[in-house]
């Protein structure tokens, strides 16, 4: 079995999210936006001093990558009703994904400021905090969020991912498992509580839960790459290498999945020559 490392594990894990991003743009996501937009214009056309409507698409947008729209519709919102402070937590948002960190934040104070029991706004600027490494102020706003709704999910996710970031990984993979528990059937919270387990050593656990995964998304490159590397480092090179190939069918052209499966495959038959043959018939 191989020693592997924290670096080494969460080399993987990068690896293993950089294929998700080569399908991001399919023929049929684009389609689900501009219908999911389109109808949502058309309720803003029938309703156009709607706020309400108008946050919808704000929030359609953000969805979408269209960032500067969602900005316009959000504060076309907030024209109608000045204190909209969901309105105000959503442009943070788009402000936030749009890479503009000072107006982001600026938003989430504000809506924390106007409505200080949100717990939105606090995993908002949690998530501000820690995009920009600053941990400790992320776990601020996050652990506020949990103390004022123990129920949210979210949260929960967002905390353990501040805590992985600080190499906290016990911890982590508490709050993982807490957003598990509190929202079935998302991945999210499932492949980050695997990175946690590969940091800490726990193989097995990081395997099964990169399973659970591919029984949610059977078609996740990411998770069979994940689950390779657990198998990489319990030593199953023969499991390794079918998820290397199973990964190579999803995203055929991908080099890091390559190298990873000859050397699992080289491994894989060092195995085999090493070991006692059976007498023949």
């Amino acid at each position: 079995m191989r020693n592997w490392t924290y670096s080494a594990a969460a080399c993987l894990i990068t690896a293993a999210l950089a294929l998700g991003g080569c399908q991001t743009n399919t023929s049929s996501s684009g389609f689900s936006a501009k219908a999911n937009i389109d109808s949502l214009t058309s309720v803003v056309k029938t309703n156009p001093r709607d706020p309400d409507a108008l946050n919808l698409r704000g929030v359609a947008y953000t969805k979408y990558g269209r960032y500067k729209d969602a900005i316009k519709d959000f504060n076309a919102a907030l024209e109608l009703k000045p204190d909209f402070y969901q309105a105000i937590s959503n442009r943070g948002l788009a402000y936030m994904k749009k890479g503009d960190a000072k107006s982001a934040q600026a938003d989430f104070n504000r809506v924390i400021a106007m409505a200080p029991t949100y717990p939105v706004a606090y995993v908002n600027r949690g998530r501000l905090y820690r995009d920009l490494r600053n941990y400790d102020q992320a776990l601020s706003d996050f652990n506020r969020a949990v103390a004022l709704d123990s129920s949210y999910a979210l949260a929960y996710h967002y905390r353990g991912l501040a805590r992985q970031a600080k190499n906290q990984h016990p911890q982590a993979i508490k709050d993982f498992t807490t957003a598990i528990s509190l929202k079935a059937g998302q991945t999210q919270p499932i492949f980050a509580r695997a990175e946690s387990f590969l940091a800490i050593g726990d193989y097995r656990a990081a395997s099964d839960d990169f399973s659970n995964i591919i029984a949610i998304k059977p078609n996740s490159p990411e998770a069979y790459f994940g689950r390779a590397s657990a198998n990489e480092a319990r030593g199953r090179w023969q499991a390794a290498v079918n998820d290397y190939d199973a990964t190579l069918k999803l995203n055929p052209r991908h080099p890091t999945v390559r190298k990873a499966r000859a050397r699992a495959f080289a491994e894989y038959v060092k195995q085999s020559k090493s070991k006692p043959r059976t007498a023949g018939k």
